[in-house]
């Protein structure tokens, strides 16, 4: 991922509550759609590992967001 929400607890990071990917605007249909697998991948084993009960996650494509 490109981008991490971190819990920061005095100078060190403690828990990630979720990832964001950038891709470029020219970026082909296959390439956005197989960074999305592997962002929902990482947000189900940081549900896993951490036992939260939901992570943020998104993608951001050109000027556009999608959570």
């Amino acid at each position: 991922p490109d981008a991490m929400l971190s819990e920061v607890d005095g100078l060190t990071y403690s828990i990630c509550y979720g990832y964001g990917k950038v891709k470029a605007k020219n970026t082909d249909k296959y390439g956005k759609q197989v960074d999305l697998a592997r962002l929902a991948i990482v947000g189900k084993d940081t549900i896993d590992m951490h036992k939260h009960n939901h992570v943020l996650l998104f993608q951001v494509v050109g000027n556009t967001i999608t959570f």
